[in-house]
């Protein structure tokens, strides 16, 4: 979840794996699923649509 520092989701322009594709989101601020290799680092490049203070929130589940 992206959002303000009040918790309020920020509407989001685009989200990619860091130098490779899209991925999929909603552009009220949830980004996901998304699959991570093993033991490897995952960077994200997210373009918000309109500039501001922002906060994000990580929840990762084993499947």
């Amino acid at each position: 979840m992206v959002g303000d520092d009040s918790r309020e989701p920020v509407r989001l322009k685009d989200v990619k794996v860091k130098g490779h594709k899209a991925v999929k989101f909603k552009a009220a601020g949830l980004i996901g699923p998304l699959a991570m290799r093993p033991n490897k680092p995952l960077q994200l490049e997210v373009s918000l649509e309109s500039a501001g203070k922002i906060a994000i929130e990580v929840a990762a589940y084993e499947a």
